[in-house]
C-alpha cells in the first residue's frame, strides 16, 4: 500500500493521526470523522507552501520565508487558517 506524508500534516497532526489509529482500529465512524477533519485541514492549506510557512509560524514553530517567490497568504486565507487551527489543534 502507498503511503504519502502530506505536507498539511505538519500544521494539523491531530486528524491525521486520529485517521490512522481509527485506521488501524478499523472503526469506519471515527475513520469517517477523521476524514472530515483533514478534509477541514487541506481546504485551509490547499498545498500552498506560503500557507503552511504561515500556518506553523501561527503556532509559535519556526517556518523562515518561503524559498522561492511565491504571493504571500491573503488576509482572508490567513483568517481561514487561524479557523481551522483554533478547530483541529
Amino acid at each position: 500500500m502507498p503511503v504519502t506524508v502530506s505536507g498539511v500534516s505538519s500544521i494539523f497532526p491531530r486528524p491525521f493521526l486520529e485517521l490512522a489509529d481509527a485506521l488501524r482500529h478499523r472503526d469506519d465512524q471515527a475513520a469517517g470523522a477523521a476524514q472530515s477533519r483533514i478534509k477541514t485541514a487541506v481546504e485551509a492549506v490547499g498545498g500552498d507552501i506560503a500557507l503552511i510557512k504561515a500556518g506553523l509560524s501561527m503556532q509559535g514553530l519556526p517556518a523562515g520565508p518561503t524559498r522561492v517567490a511565491l504571493d504571500q497568504p491573503s488576509p482572508a486565507q490567513l483568517e481561514a487558517l487561524q479557523t481551522a487551527l483554533q478547530e483541529l489543534t
